[in-house]
């Protein structure tokens, strides 16, 4: 096992809690989970161990394993409908995919600047603990960057935002990762500036879907805010109710106890007993200047 194998499994380890805690936040985990966070965070760690190990024969596969784990990870451990289990993982990827661009932009500024190569899959043949220990650092401090900005952003608009939504508003990012993958692959000169032209368009393009994601979103979160204020004015309107309940029974209370005192007045009376009458009615005046 090599230096980079070592740190990425302890990188990788990072990763999957904040995975796990990302899911866990805005998915309900399956009942027969009774520690639901830490039975989720060692089943993903199980099972995505392969992936660290083929890290250094297998990027590409080990890359499509780690997203098809997390993907199961979502569909198999959660209990939410099947669109809002997908649209957590696409969620997750998203957030994944910006940390990673933002750190790989972080990567060719510091190459330029000083010379000093920290791309973690050129590093994967090395011993050089230093760079590697380094870029995965920045790998993580962009990831967890990005992985709070999703929760916040997402934990109170998550239950009415779809798939397709996320899809849209992400295209810009999904378009400019998978055409890179291909220009990274490219062979000849001429077919690098063609694939660059196309990515140049595509990019472009990706910007309508884009535009009515954030209309629909824009349309979604005027919906929510309504919402919120019905709920709020319907609170106001059970509260008004239950006050309003008090005060009637209380007043029922009154009547009845008041409707006790005049029977033994009427009672008095009617015996001639008009002294203990006065004293009786002179208790309730002063009971009643009292309250």
């Amino acid at each position: 096992m090599t230096v980079f194998t070592k740190l990425y499994l302890v990188y990788m380890i990072i990763y999957l809690f904040m995975q796990t805690h990302f899911y866990c936040k805005l998915l309900k985990p399956k009942t027969f989970l009774r520690h639901p966070f830490w039975q989720c965070y060692f089943l993903a760690v199980i099972f995505t161990l392969p992936s660290i190990l083929l890290k250094d024969t297998n990027k590409a596969f080990a890359t499509i394993y780690i997203n098809v784990c997390s993907l199961l990870f979502s569909l198999v451990l959660f209990q939410n409908p099947v669109p809002k289990r997908v649209s957590c993982f696409i969620a997750w990827f998203i957030t994944s995919t910006v940390g990673e661009s933002l750190a790989g932009f972080s990567y060719t500024l510091i190459y330029h600047l000083t010379g000093i190569e920290l791309l973690p899959l050129n590093l994967s043949g090395s011993d050089d603990i230093l760079p590697i220990a380094a870029s995965l650092v920045i790998d993580f401090l962009f990831i967890f960057a990005a992985y709070m900005g999703s929760l916040y952003l997402l934990s109170s608009r998550f239950n009415y935002i779809s798939s397709l939504l996320l899809l849209e508003l992400s295209s810009p990012i999904i378009i400019s990762q998978m055409v890179l993958s291909v220009l990274y692959a490219s062979g000849s000169k001429k077919q690098y500036y063609i694939l660059a032209a196309v990515t140049i368009l595509a990019y472009i393009a990706s910007f309508f879907p884009l535009q009515k994601g954030m209309r629909q979103l824009k349309k979604q979160e005027r919906i929510r805010l309504s919402n919120e204020s019905l709920k709020s004015y319907a609170q106001k309107q059970a509260d008004q109710f239950k006050n309003l309940e008090s005060e009637y029974s209380n007043l029922r209370k009154w009547n009845h106890d008041m409707s006790n005192h005049l029977i033994s007045l009427s009672y008095l009376f009617t015996q001639k007993h008009y002294k203990e009458a006065k004293e009786y009615a002179d208790t309730l005046l002063q009971k009643t200047k009292t309250e």
